[in-house]
């Protein structure tokens, strides 16, 4: 058939390119090919030894792959539920043993350090962190002991709920292969002509989890567990509605789940149309899909309710924020939207793709080409394909117009990881309800879930080991100086000041306007007496980033120190006027009037601060001294230093 050597084709030039590119990334292309080059890390017999094991499997692969054992008929409930639970245990026992060991990927360093102060919100992910909040205070007990900080004990609590998750995530990954690989009968469709082997189950559900998302549920400590599992429940119940097996509202239940864990699963709601309406054209469904779709608006409205009293933020503006965002991405932060397809742009965008595939995003598009070509108008009939399309396609398109992030793309690399499982998924249906004998499509799916078993097996190995990610991370192409800040702040937190330094100073010769490392290495001026230079630090700080409080209050600091109080009269103003519930602005703004002769406005600032704390004796005393001929001198001497550092 056509169809089906066309996709041997695509399954096999992928293979190569993903050999090819991880070789050329462990040597000549280690920057350029970022997310490929993780055996460039390892220990040098790695890839040899990993490339003669990939080869070999995808001989066996191609041979005997569709011999591989599955039971054909379903067991009975309470035997398939046993299987389950021992299958969640043992993956649960794998993603702790080889758990991630490091926190220079996404938000893991600040999300431990702000855990024990209390954090559970997040304006974007709200009930993720509500998640982490109670994982930390019921399970921190487990990790504490002696030199244990609540920093750590954040970081393994979040660590283990990530594992937890990943134990549910694999049985349920199991089933989602299975009705994936569903025959079309099942569909309402005519029989196929070809019987398929039981072993398509668990080849594409090994397909499933040998992407480089799988990372996710070896405890790492970020927000996208969760949703990534509600996103695999979503995709399962809407198979399963589109099989008449499950009523519509088991589909969207998982899906609103999602969007509280993840606001941008908002990007699955085009999916959910098409289940809406492939519902509303059965006329037995009718009634069914009514009350279900009732029971959706009423549960949104319950879910708005419930963000508003959890976050304390408008939960509608914060959902069209991450509409937008994935609908366009970043893109409109630059000045051209020629910058997506320029070489920076595409070099990324392969290589978050590859990281977090290999056999995700980079098969779905050729294998859905070939799919809905060769469908014609049964493609378009075809409800189970038009929803797998319309989940994976917007996050896809999404995955391109994305600019550049905050933390720059290998560091953000998470933001893209949960939405490969979508892709994955699709490209497993794309190519399983094709015109295709079983025996080959068996074949296709084991030769793909080897070669990314190649890939993931580097990455999950990588992570283990911080010394090797922090090397790994060294070489990663961000812009604006972000990768040598990381490293920075990696070298700072571990007591290395002097190589944390030199980090910093490489991060503002890549980039002077990088405004935390302007600002660290502000401080360390601060320590060597070196207030000008202080001073123009924390001025580049703030000039980037004007609603850091703390830098504007160094700046103000290291111009009074340097003896420009007349400088520092502005930016103490400024944080006075921004924050006038602020004691401390006040008094220091009275300290810095007084420098510059402003006696009378001066004693209105400190009377301001002392009735805004009036327990606090300190401000009662500069109440009394301000009148003194020596109050400024004094007050440089006696009490700016605490006030300022409060």
């Amino acid at each position: 058939m056509r169809a089906e050597r066309f996709q041997i084709g695509v399954v096999a030039a992928l293979a190569g390119l993903v050999l090819l590119t991880h070789v050329l990334g462990a040597t000549a292309l280690q920057s350029a090919l970022w997310g490929a080059h993780l055996y460039a890390f390892l220990p040098a017999p790695a890839l040899p030894i990993a490339l003669l094991a990939t080869l070999a499997g995808i001989a066996v692969a191609w041979r005997f792959a569709q011999r591989v054992p599955w039971p054909v008929a379903p067991s009975a409930p309470a035997r398939r539920i046993a299987i389950a639970c021992a299958i969640g245990v043992a993956s649960l026992a794998i993603f702790w043993w080889l758990r991630i060991h490091h926190s220079l990927l996404g938000d893991s360093g600040p999300l431990s350090r702000d855990l024990p102060f209390g954090e559970q919100s997040h304006h974007l992910q709200p009930l993720s962190l509500e998640l982490h909040h109670y994982a930390y205070f019921w399970t921190r007990a487990w990790f504490a002991g002696p030199g244990r900080s609540p920093e750590q004990q954040a970081y393994d609590a979040v660590a283990l709920d990530s594992v937890i998750a990943g134990a549910i995530f694999v049985p349920v990954a199991i089933g989602l292969a299975r009705a994936l690989v569903a025959p079309a009968a099942a569909n309402g469709a005519a029989k196929e002509a070809m019987p398929r082997p039981a072993a398509l189950v668990p080849l594409a559900a090994a397909l499933l989890l040998s992407q480089g998302f799988i990372q996710l549920f070896f405890g790492y400590v970020e927000n996208y567990t969760w949703f990534a599992l509600m996103m695999a429940l979503f995709l399962w119940a809407g198979l399963g509605f589109l099989t008449r097996r499950t009523p519509l509202i088991l589909a969207v239940l998982p899906l609103e789940i999602a969007i509280g864990l993840n606001l941008s699963g908002v990007v699955l709601l085009p999916s959910v149309a098409v289940l809406g309406v492939w519902g509303w054209m059965q006329p037995d469904l009718r009634r069914a899909v009514a009350r279900d779709l009732a029971l959706t608006v009423a549960s949104l409205v319950g879910l708005h309710v419930l963000l508003q009293a959890l976050g304390h933020f408008d939960t509608m503006v914060a959902i069209r924020y991450m509409w937008d965002l994935v609908a366009r991405g970043q893109a409109m932060q630059h000045p051209s939207f020629l910058m997506l397809f320029g070489a920076a742009h595409m070099r990324d965008v392969l290589a978050i793709h590859t990281l977090i595939g290999p056999c995700a995003g980079l098969l779905l598009v050729p294998a859905a080409l070939v799919r809905v070509a060769d469908g014609g108008r049964r493609g378009l009939a075809d409800a189970r394909l038009l929803f797998v399309l319309a989940a994976a396609g917007p996050p896809l398109v999404a995955s391109f117009t994305y600019g550049d992030s905050i933390q720059g793309l290998p560091r953000d690399w998470d933001l893209f990881a949960p939405f490969a499982l979508l892709y994955v998924a699709a490209a497993i249906y794309c190519l399983a309800s094709q015109p295709m004998r079983g025996a080959t499509l068996a074949k296709l799916l084991g030769v793909a879930a080897v070669v990314s078993l190649f890939h993931t097996g580097a990455w999950v190995a990588l992570n283990r080991s911080e010394p090797r990610s922090l090397e790994r991370y060294k070489t990663l192409p961000t812009t604006r100086g972000r990768t040598p800040m990381v490293v920075a702040y990696w070298y700072m937190n571990h007591g290395h000041a002097k190589e944390a330094r030199a980090w910093f100073m490489r991060s503002v010769d890549a980039y002077p306007a990088n405004n935390a490392s302007q600002y660290e290495l502000g401080l360390f001026a601060m320590d060597d007496g070196h207030y000008d230079e202080a001073a123009e630090r924390f001025w580049i700080a703030t000039e980037a980033r004007p609603d850091k409080t703390n830098y504007r209050i160094a700046l103000v600091d290291a111009l009074m120190l340097a003896g420009h109080p007349d400088a520092a009269l502005p930016q103490i103003e400024r944080l006075t006027r921004e924050h006038p519930e602020h004691a401390e602005y006040w008094a220091c703004a009275g300290i810095v009037l007084a420098g510059v002769g402003h006696r009378d406005e001066a004693q209105a600032a400190v009377r301001r601060a002392a009735a805004l704390a009036p327990r606090d004796t300190t401000f009662a005393e500069l109440t009394r001294d301000v009148v003194l001929a020596n109050f400024y001198t004094r007050e440089m001497a006696r009490d700016w230093d605490a006030l300022v550092l409060r």
